[in-house]
């Protein structure tokens, strides 16, 4: 590895802190994106793309819509600048987070960098955090040159996910021997599709069984579900949405201790006692839920995007097992 060309591409700022402690040498670049929600449609290029993420991020809240999508496609031309020089590593861990955007790379790789030296991947058996510099260290010296079968098996798990119609993605994680984090992390993909039996996601699941035991704090709400994950991917940003999604709807699974409404970063600061001091719990209809005799979507309705799905009235997919079908 030549140091003074390497482009380092992580998961987000705190890993290039952990890279930066052990000395890694070269610069980094946080690939910024929660893939695993809002809308991934296919038929679009990474610049396209990222357009189109970008107003999803901004409705979120994550900023305006100029700054984010500068600040994306100052990361698509870090990438463009450094990959000529064949010193391109991807950081990959088998959080879904880091798959997903390992998988859109690979693609841009095979499309757009079809042409240049291939990239490598370092691949990480646990979180950043939890790794020695030493470890990290002799990671990147065991780095994986990209070659044409591991672009190949990119392209097919990318395509998958953002396909309108999802009926292939479960069976293409046993395909990618050459991406061994991919199984599992596809697996943990389709398990945000809603079950067939009572419309709600894996996620959802498990935020409410956590409060079948009494109210909970948001945050003692977050740790239980990050507990409750073979790996953990979602951030507590992402989290309070799917808190929200449950709330915010004509029949409620979750409410607040007093009936107050949902108070949630950045819409409030998470330090503030307005957050911390909110209790949220079940409603009735979150313990039949629980006890699977409802269905929450049957009672209120879906709009939200599950990779190139949009999952909606008429366009409503579900996961029976590990099969993906279609019930409206």
């Amino acid at each position: 590895m030549n140091a003074d060309l390497a482009l380092h591409v992580t998961n987000g700022g705190a890993a290039n802190d952990v890279l930066g402690r052990a000395r890694i040498g070269g610069s980094y670049l946080s690939w910024d994106d929660c893939l695993h929600e809002g809308p991934i449609p296919g038929g679009l290029d990474l610049d396209a793309l990222s357009r189109s993420r970008a107003l999803y991020l901004a409705g979120q809240r994550f900023g305006a819509v100029p700054t984010i999508t500068r600040r994306m496609q100052q990361r698509n031309d870090t990438l463009r600048d450094h990959a000529p020089d064949g010193e391109v590593y991807f950081w990959s861990t088998p959080e879904l987070y880091d798959q997903l955007h390992l998988w859109q790379l690979l693609d841009w790789y095979a499309t757009e960098g079809a042409h240049l030296p291939p990239a490598h991947i370092v691949w990480l058996d646990t979180y950043f955090s939890h790794l020695s510099d030493d470890a990290l260290e002799a990671a990147l010296e065991g780095a994986q040159a990209v070659d044409s079968e591991t672009r190949s098996q990119g392209v097919a798990v990318w395509t998958a996910i953002r396909a309108a119609d999802p009926t292939g993605l479960p069976a293409l994680g046993d395909a990618s021997d050459r991406l061994p984090f991919t199984g599992d992390a596809i697996r943990r993909f389709v398990q945000e599709f809603p079950e067939k039996a009572t419309g709600l996601c894996r996620t959802e699941r498990q935020l409410l069984e956590a409060l079948r035991d009494g109210p909970e704090a948001p945050g003692t709400l977050f740790r239980s579900n990050q507990g409750a994950e073979e790996v953990a991917f979602m951030g507590d940003w992402s989290f309070w949405r799917v808190v929200d999604r449950l709330m915010d709807v004509a029949e409620p699974a979750v409410a607040i201790v007093g009936g107050s409404a949902f108070g949630y970063p950045p819409r409030v600061d998470p330090g503030s006692d307005r957050f911390r001091e909110q209790r949220l719990r079940l409603t009735p209809f979150g313990e039949a839920l629980c006890r699977g005799e409802a269905d929450f979507i049957a009672s209120n309705g879906v709009d939200r995007w599950q990779g190139g799905v949009h999952l909606k009235p008429g366009n409503d997919w579900r996961r029976d097992g590990n099969r993906l079908l279609k019930v409206g």
